[in-house]
């Protein structure tokens, strides 16, 4: 069958839940995929994010293959050495004291991208969402539309003690401890089109059940010590 032939096939046998790529993938080798007519692809993708240990990799196929012809799945009701050997690696790794293996969802979310997608990801979300990058800066982007500054990129983020809203952009004066006293009804008294961010800041931890954050010292911003425009040269650095 041809690649087109395929997808009509699949069209009237799947769901059309997706627009899919108008391809048909056939089999992986390392970080590449290859289609059903031999072109090859390098794989970004990697089943957004849950495979991201590339295609034919030796050891972990041969511990797959190993454990299939023995148990696939259980439960947690009862003991399994996978499941105990899994248990201690992580405890030894993470340091801590117990470990709980459950499919119930996420408890928190880590944002891999800027202060900006940080910032994103927890509007969207009724989680506590964690920056896992100190942003430095972003590179220009062109777009066409309205949007409205979420990323100062100080490079020392605090989103994950303010419950993913940054006090740096958000407050007129980027008080990082609390506010001024200066906000009436909610709003800015630099700009009272804005609401207040540490009034966002305390609703937000609230919904969280995390206002025990409140109480965390964040330390002041050292802007004295940062000269505009920045520029980062990794080459520099490794040397």
């Amino acid at each position: 069958m041809s690649m087109q032939e395929y997808i009509e096939e699949a069209e009237q046998a799947l769901l059309h839940t997706y627009n899919r790529y108008q391809i048909v993938l056939d089999k992986g080798r390392d970080v590449y995929l290859y289609d059903t007519d031999g072109i090859k692809y390098l794989d970004f993708v990697s089943g957004i994010g849950v495979f991201a240990l590339g295609y034919g990799n030796k050891a972990y196929n041969d511990a797959l293959k190993a454990q299939i012809d023995k148990l696939i799945h259980t439960s947690n009701y009862y003991y399994n050495l996978p499941a105990i050997q899994a248990a201690k690696k992580l405890k030894d790794v993470s340091g801590m004291d117990r470990v709980f293996f459950t499919n119930s969802g996420a408890e928190a979310i880590v944002g891999m991208s800027c202060g900006d997608g940080v910032q994103t990801v927890a509007d969207n979300v009724q989680l506590p969402v964690y920056p896992a990058n100190n942003t430095m800066f972003l590179g220009q982007v062109e777009r066409v539309g309205m949007f409205n500054e979420y990323c100062h990129m100080c490079g020392d983020c605090v989103l994950g003690s303010t419950g993913g809203v940054c006090p740096i952009t958000k407050c007129a004066k980027s008080l990082v401890n609390g506010p001024c006293g200066g906000q009436k009804n909610g709003k800015c008294e630099v700009n009272p089109e804005n609401d207040c961010a540490w009034i966002l800041i305390y609703k937000r931890l609230e919904a969280l059940g995390q206002l025990d954050k409140l109480g965390q010292t964040r330390p002041d911003k050292g802007y004295a010590g940062v000269a505009y425009p920045r520029h980062i040269n990794l080459r520099e650095k490794k040397s």
